[in-house]
């Protein structure tokens, strides 16, 4: 979910998990898809180069 700073510091939410719920990973495989092969969808939103 997105929200915009200007929301989030006038109506602050409590978090949905603490950190001792949370569990390290390793990534171990990577797939990279080509620009032509991304599915797009409507109010996507912009889409990251890094």
């Amino acid at each position: 979910a997105e929200i915009n700073a200007t929301s989030y510091f006038r109506n602050p939410f409590l978090s949905l998990t603490g950190p001792k719920s949370l569990a390290e990973f390793t990534v171990m495989n990577i797939e990279i898809i080509p620009d032509l092969e991304r599915r797009k969808f409507k109010g996507q939103g912009a889409i990251s180069k890094k």
